[in-house]
Formats: C-alpha cells, structure tokens, sequence
C-alpha cells in the first residue's frame, strides 16, 4: 500500500522532519522558551479507506504511524498486527475496543431547535470509546510509532512517556501506557481532584504533584515540569500539537468516521459543525478531514463559558 504522508513541515519557519525520523514529535526549532512551532504533514492525495470496520486499520494510508512504520520495513499485516495487539490489550485494561462510536440525531434537540425532519442535530458521541473521550484517539498514533520503532529495533529500551494533565487526556495517557506496559509520568497541579489521583495510581501512572518554585517563568507549574522531563529524554505524550505532531494524526479517525455516518443516515454532508475546543488538536483534526470534504461545512469552535 501506498502512504499519503511523506514528511512534515513547520507552518511557522518551514523546517522539515523526514517521515522516517524516529522522533518527529516537534519542529526542530523549537526550543523550552519558544513553543511557537508546529509540524504540519507534507501530503498527497488521500488515499482510499479500505472496507475494514476500525478506521484506524481503514485508513491506514493516510495515517503517518503507518508511513513511519511502513519506512522501517513493517508491512500491512505487520502494522495491522501491532494495532490488533494494542487494541486487544485496552480492552482488557478498560474493557473497551478503539471502536467506531456512535453518530445519532439528537430528535429533541433538533425539535427544540425548529428542524424539520429533513434537517436536524446530529451527535457523534465519544463518552463510550476508550478512557471515556476522544482523547485516546489523539494518542494511539504516538504509542503505535513507538511500537513500530520498537518493532524493528530502534528503541533499545523504554523511555517513560510524559504528560501534564489532571483530566480525560491523563486518563486517557494511563491507560494507553497501562495496556503498553510502557512508563508514564503525569505532571498535575497541587490541587488535583482525589479522586482523579486514586484513578491514574490504579492505571499505574506515576503522579508527580508541581507546585510553582520561586525560579519558575510565567506559565503552568506542571506543564513547565512535564517539558523539563521531555528535555530529559520522555517522550512528550501528549494531545498538545506544538509538543507533539502525533497526537493530530489518528485523531482523524473521528470526524472520517462521522462523515461516512452522515451520509449513511442522512444521505447529506453536514452543513455545520459545532466543536469544543480546549488546546485545539481536537478540531485541529477534525477540520482538516471536512476541509477535504466536496462541500466543506461552516466551522464553529465553541467551549463552556468561563472556560
């Protein structure tokens, strides 16, 4: 099979990372004081999904794990294989499959909303995929180029992931690690949630609570410690694009998911879109699949207010 991603390149200074590089994780400018940069795919046309039920086996040309792999000598069935073993190991850490989750018209809202029976709100819900969001998705490209890597003897031994969170991405980190068997350490502010502390220590992660030090700059405590450690050698695991190019590349599978759902359904593309946005890889990805769309829909980035 034929790979669409044959590299990446900075949006920001134009410097470019071979798909072959074992770590691409951010643009070779950038630095601890300057996180301005990020890669972006230097791509072709989309490939054609296979008729494979996961899309992340579907769309195995258009993912960059997949080129990487594919650059190392790993074939289809030896990617389908790392993917299947991966798969089968989150279900048993957390009883759920990387599935294609559902996609429904919401009928009171759209009812609520004045839609008519042609028209309507439709719901693409990720509470039931695995670590309870979307953001294991983010994350499972980063795990399977490191397996890859792994695969083909490239990584003589395990560096433990790192990332700084106290939310759905921690969850999500642990329990993709747990199932890996691979190291984490989750950088959190002094003021986590108990509860959330008892539930990365049952996944295995190491917690490591930041309270700011007097030397620290501007910004927050944990993500400062969670760059000291990815300076140190941890590999940034993370749903942050800047930190990590990864984590917007099997994020896709997502909104390629609802667009064959839609046009299923509703025998229509969508006219809108209505996404929450927090760092931005979520619509990052998102946007970038129905950009390619024939008639791509209106973007609206939407969060809580507050937020």
């Amino acid at each position: 099979m034929s790979h669409r991603v044959t590299g990446w390149r900075c949006a920001v200074c134009g410097a470019t990372r071979d798909i072959a590089d074992p770590a691409p994780w951010r643009c070779p400018n950038s630095t601890l004081g300057d996180r301005r940069h990020l890669l972006v795919r230097v791509e072709g046309d989309p490939i054609p999904a296979t008729g494979d039920a996961s899309s992340f086996v579907a769309h195995d040309g258009d993912l960059a794990w997949a080129a990487f792999a594919a650059s190392r000598g790993l074939d289809s069935d030896g990617r389908r294989r790392l993917f299947a073993e991966l798969d089968d190991a989150v279900a048993q850490v957390g009883g759920v499959h990387f599935v294609t989750t559902p996609l429904s018209r919401s009928n009171g809202l759209s009812d609520a909303l004045g839609f008519g029976a042609e028209g309507g709100v439709w719901v693409k819900d990720e509470t039931g995929g695995v670590a309870g969001s979307h953001k294991a998705r983010h994350l499972l490209s980063i795990v399977l180029h490191l397996r890859a890597l792994e695969e083909t003897g490239g990584l003589p031994h395990r560096p433990p992931l790192a990332i700084a969170s106290c939310g759905n991405a921690a969850v999500a980190a642990s329990t993709l690690a747990r199932a890996a068997d691979w190291p984490i350490d989750v950088f959190v502010p002094t003021w986590m949630d108990d509860a959330m502390g008892g539930l990365l220590e049952h996944l295995g992660a190491s917690i490591h609570r930041c309270v700011r030090r007097d030397d620290d700059p501007a910004g927050d405590p944990a993500m400062l410690r969670f760059r000291e450690a990815v300076e140190s050698g941890s590999v940034p695991f993370t749903v942050q694009g800047p930190e990590n190019t990864l984590c917007l590349d099997s994020g896709r599978t997502i909104a390629w998911e609802a667009v064959v759902q839609m046009e299923a359904q509703s025998g229509r593309s969508f006219d809108a879109v209505f996404i929450q946005v927090g760092g931005g890889a979520f619509v990052s990805c998102v946007g970038s699949v129905l950009a390619e769309q024939p008639e791509p829909p209106t973007m609206h980035a939407v969060q809580a207010e507050g937020c």
